[in-house]
């Protein structure tokens, strides 16, 4: 059985990219370190060159500053930072403020809501959503879900479906097939 031509192009979960565009919303980069439009974030800036000596907190200039945010590179005072974490790249810690997460997680919220009320593909706008990311919950095309498959002659679905950013995180080296082939081969 052949499979017809999907209507956008079907992106390879587990080759890096694309990097023109948030690989959650397909828009294209907002210039920070987190997607302006669906709420991605991730992309932190390196701010470990920059000194504290003498700064103050950017929210509270009356206290001195600890850290910088390493998503909006602002320094930041202890009561400003909710979250601190490790870098896997380089090690290094990574603060981050409450102001840039609240904003992040407002933008993801209106993200998913603009989805769910116009039944779209999170990337692709102009197509309708088939299904929702286990991971994300976000409402995707069929071109833009991918299940993880078993099986080398008779493949099955063991898990799934997961969007871009989802598979990437949480699969990423296992065989996979999408939810548009997966559908026309009647899998799913």
């Amino acid at each position: 059985m052949t499979v017809p031509t999907p209507p956008v192009e079907i992106i390879d979960p587990r080759i890096p990219g694309p990097f023109d565009r948030c690989i959650c919303c397909f828009e294209p980069p907002s210039g920070g370190t987190y997607c302006l439009n669906c709420g991605l974030d991730g992309w932190y800036l390196d701010v470990l060159d920059k000194k504290l000596k003498g700064k103050r907190c950017a929210y509270h200039p009356e206290r001195p500053a600890q850290a910088f945010c390493v998503i909006c590179g602002e320094p930041i005072c202890t009561s400003c930072e909710v979250r601190r974490g490790r870098s896997l790249l380089g090690g290094f810690e990574t603060p981050q403020c409450r102001y840039c997460l609240d904003t992040i997680a407002r933008l993801k919220k209106n993200f998913a809501e603009l989805l769910k009320r116009n039944q779209t593909c999170a990337k692709h706008p102009a197509q309708p959503a088939q299904l929702s990311c286990v991971g994300c919950g976000l409402l995707h095309c069929d071109c833009c879900l991918y299940y993880v498959v078993k099986g080398i002659f008779r493949k099955q679905i063991v898990k799934g479906p997961y969007c871009l950013p989802c598979f990437r995180r949480k699969i990423y080296r296992a065989s996979w097939i999408s939810a548009y082939e997966a559908r026309h081969r009647q899998m799913i």
